[in-house]
């Protein structure tokens, strides 16, 4: 996974197309990257995406038969400052809700390096999910997460938590979960 995120990173795309979005447009080396459905571009990442095994865990906490593929994403999170590296809080539903027909949906983040708050673990606030969705909080690429956090706290208790996560694990979440990340400031990778 991790030679194959590297491949999709630099632009050289072995599976059926291109991703959809590669955010920035212009990255510098320590800025994060964010790519939208890689597994596009990769058979190893579609390998991933479509690996039955999560497909089952995303049925039971559905409680439905079968799955489907909604969109993967990318990301790369090198060693970097706040400005660079920061993912701010941000419910998934938020960017879905205006193309879904329906709210059946859960996210699953697989940790392809080890991850803790050093390089940037991804935090939640728990119960979140049970305050519905909040129009014009959620920010992906917003930099001051305090302030983002004080916003937030107005409509429940935000005390988040990291996701600290071994290479290779997987962690799910409900798409109305707040959620995001600090900066990566070691020296270490964080992709996912």
């Amino acid at each position: 996974f991790l030679a194959a995120t590297e491949r999709v990173v630099s632009g050289e795309h072995r599976g059926m197309r291109a991703p959809t979005l590669a955010l920035p447009f212009d990255p510098g080396p320590r800025d994060l990257r964010k790519i939208d459905n890689a597994w596009w571009a990769d058979p190893v990442l579609a390998g991933l995406a479509t690996d039955p095994r999560l497909g089952e865990i995303a049925g039971v906490l559905l409680g439905a038969d079968g799955v489907r593929l909604w969109q993967d994403q990318l990301l790369y999170k090198p060693p970097g400052g706040p400005t660079e590296t920061t993912i701010g809080w941000h419910q998934d539903w938020a960017s879905w809700d205006t193309v879904a027909s329906h709210g059946a949906f859960v996210t699953a983040w697989v940790a392809f390096d080890d991850v803790d708050d050093a390089n940037g673990a991804m935090q939640m606030i728990p119960g979140s999910n049970h305050w519905g969705l909040l129009p014009g909080v959620s920010n992906f690429f917003g930099t001051d997460r305090d302030a983002q956090l004080d916003t937030i706290a107005q409509h429940g208790v935000a005390e988040p938590r990291s996701v600290v996560m071994q290479a290779g694990q997987v962690s799910f979440h409900h798409p109305l979960t707040f959620h995001g990340s600090g900066p990566n400031t070691s020296d270490r990778m964080r992709r996912s």
